[in-house]
Protein backbone atom coordinates (compact mmCIF):
# COMPACT_ATOMS: atom_id res chain seq x y z
CA UNK A 1 0.00 0.00 0.00
CA UNK A 2 1.97 3.27 -1.10
CA UNK A 3 1.83 6.36 1.36
CA UNK A 4 -1.38 8.33 0.38
CA UNK A 5 -3.74 5.18 -0.14
CA UNK A 6 -2.54 4.12 3.50
CA UNK A 7 -3.05 7.94 4.84
CA UNK A 8 -6.80 8.19 3.15
CA UNK A 9 -7.61 4.48 4.73
CA UNK A 10 -6.05 5.39 8.44
CA UNK A 11 -8.06 9.17 8.27
CA UNK A 12 -11.53 7.04 7.07
CA UNK A 13 -11.04 4.42 9.68
CA UNK A 14 -10.15 6.28 12.45
CA UNK A 15 -13.19 9.08 11.59
CA UNK A 16 -15.50 6.37 12.18
CA UNK A 17 -13.95 6.45 15.54
CA UNK A 18 -13.54 9.51 16.52
CA UNK A 19 -16.54 11.67 15.32
CA UNK A 20 -15.38 15.33 16.16
CA UNK A 21 -11.90 15.41 17.53
CA UNK A 22 -10.26 18.43 19.37
CA UNK A 23 -7.48 19.43 21.22
CA UNK A 24 -7.29 18.99 25.13
CA UNK A 25 -6.35 22.62 25.60
CA UNK A 26 -9.47 24.89 26.73
CA UNK A 27 -9.40 28.35 24.96
CA UNK A 28 -12.16 30.55 23.69
CA UNK A 29 -10.39 33.11 21.87
CA UNK A 30 -6.71 33.19 19.40
CA UNK A 31 -4.88 34.76 21.90
CA UNK A 32 -5.51 32.33 24.27
CA UNK A 33 -4.68 29.26 22.47
CA UNK A 34 -1.52 30.73 21.84
CA UNK A 35 -0.29 31.42 24.83
CA UNK A 36 -1.57 28.26 26.20
CA UNK A 37 0.46 26.73 23.58
CA UNK A 38 3.51 28.05 25.15
CA UNK A 39 2.83 27.32 28.55
CA UNK A 40 1.87 23.35 27.63
CA UNK A 41 5.57 22.88 26.29
CA UNK A 42 6.82 19.45 28.26
CA UNK A 43 3.87 20.35 30.36
CA UNK A 44 0.57 17.81 30.70
CA UNK A 45 -2.54 20.10 28.72
CA UNK A 46 -4.73 19.20 31.88
CA UNK A 47 -2.19 21.08 34.31
CA UNK A 48 -2.23 23.93 31.46
CA UNK A 49 -6.34 23.43 31.52
CA UNK A 50 -6.07 23.81 35.33
CA UNK A 51 -4.49 27.47 35.70
CA UNK A 52 -6.51 28.73 32.57
CA UNK A 53 -9.53 30.71 34.26
CA UNK A 54 -7.28 32.06 36.92
CA UNK A 55 -4.68 33.24 34.55
CA UNK A 56 -7.17 34.94 31.85
CA UNK A 57 -8.83 36.63 34.61
CA UNK A 58 -5.94 38.32 35.45
CA UNK A 59 -3.94 38.24 32.19
CA UNK A 60 -7.69 39.21 29.79
CA UNK A 61 -5.72 40.89 26.47
CA UNK A 62 -2.52 41.00 25.19
CA UNK A 63 -2.19 44.48 26.78
CA UNK A 64 -3.03 43.19 29.97
CA UNK A 65 -0.47 40.51 30.12
CA UNK A 66 2.23 43.23 28.63
CA UNK A 67 1.78 46.17 31.18
CA UNK A 68 1.41 43.23 34.11
CA UNK A 69 5.09 42.97 36.40
CA UNK A 70 7.04 39.84 35.21
CA UNK A 71 6.90 38.41 39.03
CA UNK A 72 2.87 38.41 38.98
CA UNK A 73 3.21 36.22 36.06
CA UNK A 74 5.89 33.94 37.26
CA UNK A 75 3.41 33.65 40.07
CA UNK A 76 0.12 33.10 37.91
CA UNK A 77 1.99 30.18 36.33
CA UNK A 78 4.48 28.72 38.80
CA UNK A 79 2.82 25.56 38.58
CA UNK A 80 4.08 25.17 35.23
CA UNK A 81 7.16 23.64 34.14
CA UNK A 82 9.84 26.04 33.34
CA UNK A 83 7.17 28.48 34.73
CA UNK A 84 10.56 31.66 34.46
CA UNK A 85 11.07 31.11 30.67
CA UNK A 86 7.61 30.63 30.20
CA UNK A 87 6.66 33.99 31.74
CA UNK A 88 8.81 35.52 29.90
CA UNK A 89 8.43 34.87 26.69
CA UNK A 90 4.45 35.14 26.84
CA UNK A 91 5.20 38.94 28.57
CA UNK A 92 7.51 38.79 25.35
CA UNK A 93 4.61 37.98 23.09
CA UNK A 94 1.43 40.06 23.82
CA UNK A 95 4.23 43.25 23.92
CA UNK A 96 4.41 42.10 20.24
CA UNK A 97 1.53 41.27 19.90
CA UNK A 98 -0.18 44.73 21.84
CA UNK A 99 2.92 46.63 19.51
CA UNK A 100 3.32 44.86 16.10
CA UNK A 101 -0.08 43.52 15.43
CA UNK A 102 -2.80 45.58 17.11
CA UNK A 103 -3.42 43.38 20.10
CA UNK A 104 -4.26 41.01 17.56
CA UNK A 105 -2.95 37.18 16.97
CA UNK A 106 -1.47 36.89 13.22
CA UNK A 107 -3.22 34.27 11.65
CA UNK A 108 -0.46 33.35 9.10
CA UNK A 109 2.75 30.71 9.73
CA UNK A 110 5.58 33.26 8.54
CA UNK A 111 4.02 35.78 11.18
CA UNK A 112 3.24 33.38 14.34
CA UNK A 113 6.79 31.86 14.14
CA UNK A 114 8.21 35.40 14.63
CA UNK A 115 7.15 35.43 18.20
CA UNK A 116 8.97 34.20 20.96
CA UNK A 117 8.40 30.20 21.89
CA UNK A 118 6.83 29.77 18.90
CA UNK A 119 7.71 27.40 15.89
CA UNK A 120 5.82 25.39 13.00
CA UNK A 121 4.05 22.84 15.64
CA UNK A 122 2.68 25.96 17.73
CA UNK A 123 1.89 28.10 14.98
CA UNK A 124 -0.34 25.09 12.71
CA UNK A 125 -2.01 24.19 15.99
CA UNK A 126 -3.37 27.82 16.38
CA UNK A 127 -3.92 27.98 12.61
CA UNK A 128 -6.07 25.02 12.55
CA UNK A 129 -7.80 25.50 15.81
CA UNK A 130 -8.21 28.78 16.69
CA UNK A 131 -8.59 29.94 13.03
CA UNK A 132 -10.36 27.44 11.63
CA UNK A 133 -7.49 27.41 8.14
CA UNK A 134 -5.63 23.92 6.86
CA UNK A 135 -3.14 23.23 8.83
CA UNK A 136 -1.26 20.23 10.43
CA UNK A 137 0.59 20.37 14.00
CA UNK A 138 3.00 17.70 14.81
CA UNK A 139 3.72 17.11 18.22
CA UNK A 140 5.57 14.00 19.95
CA UNK A 141 2.32 12.10 20.03
CA UNK A 142 1.61 13.03 16.02
CA UNK A 143 5.14 11.77 15.40
CA UNK A 144 5.13 8.66 17.00
CA UNK A 145 2.11 7.47 15.52
CA UNK A 146 3.49 8.42 12.17
CA UNK A 147 6.16 7.06 12.31
CA UNK A 148 4.74 3.71 13.71
CA UNK A 149 2.36 3.45 10.74
CA UNK A 150 5.04 4.29 8.37
CA UNK A 151 3.78 7.02 6.82
CA UNK A 152 6.64 8.59 7.34
CA UNK A 153 10.06 7.83 8.64
CA UNK A 154 11.25 11.95 9.26
CA UNK A 155 13.01 12.26 12.75
CA UNK A 156 12.15 16.01 12.04
CA UNK A 157 8.41 16.91 12.68
CA UNK A 158 8.47 19.68 10.59
CA UNK A 159 9.85 17.75 7.61
CA UNK A 160 6.63 15.02 8.80
CA UNK A 161 4.16 17.82 8.41
CA UNK A 162 5.26 19.06 5.00
CA UNK A 163 4.97 15.60 4.32
CA UNK A 164 1.58 14.55 6.12
CA UNK A 165 0.36 17.83 3.72
CA UNK A 166 1.16 15.79 0.38
CA UNK A 167 -0.50 12.73 1.15
CA UNK A 168 -4.06 14.58 1.25
CA UNK A 169 -6.04 17.05 0.04
CA UNK A 170 -5.94 20.45 1.96
CA UNK A 171 -9.52 20.81 3.17
CA UNK A 172 -8.49 17.04 5.09
CA UNK A 173 -5.24 18.66 6.90
CA UNK A 174 -6.90 19.93 10.04
CA UNK A 175 -9.15 16.64 10.86
CA UNK A 176 -6.61 14.59 10.02
CA UNK A 177 -3.88 15.69 12.02
CA UNK A 178 -6.53 15.67 14.98
CA UNK A 179 -7.49 12.13 14.97
CA UNK A 180 -3.72 11.27 14.54
CA UNK A 181 -3.39 13.00 17.85
CA UNK A 182 -6.28 11.74 19.59
CA UNK A 183 -5.45 8.28 18.66
CA UNK A 184 -1.79 8.46 19.93
CA UNK A 185 -2.69 9.68 23.01
CA UNK A 186 -5.47 6.96 23.78
CA UNK A 187 -4.48 3.89 21.70
CA UNK A 188 -0.96 4.26 20.30
CA UNK A 189 0.55 6.05 23.57
CA UNK A 190 4.11 6.00 24.44
CA UNK A 191 4.20 3.16 26.29
CA UNK A 192 1.94 -0.24 26.52
CA UNK A 193 -0.05 0.82 23.52
CA UNK A 194 -3.30 -0.77 22.78
CA UNK A 195 -2.49 -2.36 19.70
CA UNK A 196 -4.49 -5.50 19.78
CA UNK A 197 -7.70 -2.76 20.46
CA UNK A 198 -6.33 -0.75 17.33
CA UNK A 199 -8.39 -0.11 14.42
CA UNK A 200 -5.50 0.02 12.41
CA UNK A 201 -3.71 -2.79 13.44
CA UNK A 202 -3.64 -4.77 10.12
CA UNK A 203 -2.23 -1.72 8.15
CA UNK A 204 0.42 -0.51 10.58
CA UNK A 205 4.01 -1.50 10.32
CA UNK A 206 4.57 -1.44 13.61
CA UNK A 207 2.32 -4.13 14.83
CA UNK A 208 3.25 -6.70 17.53
CA UNK A 209 6.59 -5.35 17.43
CA UNK A 210 6.19 -2.44 20.25
CA UNK A 211 6.29 -3.23 23.76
Amino acid sequence: MDEKTLAKEVYQRLLKVYKNPKIDLEFDNPFELLIETVLAAQEKDEKVNSIRKSFFSKFKDPKALKEAPLEDIKEAIKSISFYNKKAAAIKEIATILVDKYNSKVPDEEDELIKLPGVGKKTANMVLANAFKKPAIAVDRHVHRIVNRLGLDKNKDPDKTMEHLKSLLEKEHWTTFYLLLLRHAKTVCTAKNPKCLECVLKDICESFGKIK
